[in-house]
């Protein structure tokens, strides 16, 4: 449906009529039609390529606050609290690290 949204607002707002009836000139209508065109194609290269190595964020969440999230499907919230979380102690900004 979004992607339905995104071709009809695409072609209504830079049709060759609606230039015509701005008076836009074509570089300025190809201007705004690759504002849109390159953000969108860039999305669809970013979705298909494979994962780059990053940290998994329920491995990211158990490290830091000794929780993990059991995540056996849509809207499972359940979680199971773990030992050594990461300790994160506010600083005052006068101490001094030792």
């Amino acid at each position: 449906m979004t992607t339905l949204n995104i071709i009809l607002y695409f072609i209504g707002e830079f049709s060759e009529a609606t230039a015509v009836k701005r008076d836009w000139g074509g570089p300025i209508t190809w201007l705004g039609r690759l504002l849109w065109i390159v953000p969108i194609a860039s999305a669809f290269v970013g979705f298909c390529k494979p994962e780059v190595g990053h940290a998994n964020v329920y491995d990211l969440i158990e490290k830091q606050h000794g929780i993990r999230f059991s995540n056996a499907k849509i809207g499972d919230h359940s979680f199971e609290e773990k030992a050594g979380a990461v300790e994160m102690v506010a600083k005052k900004s006068d101490e001094v690290e030792a």
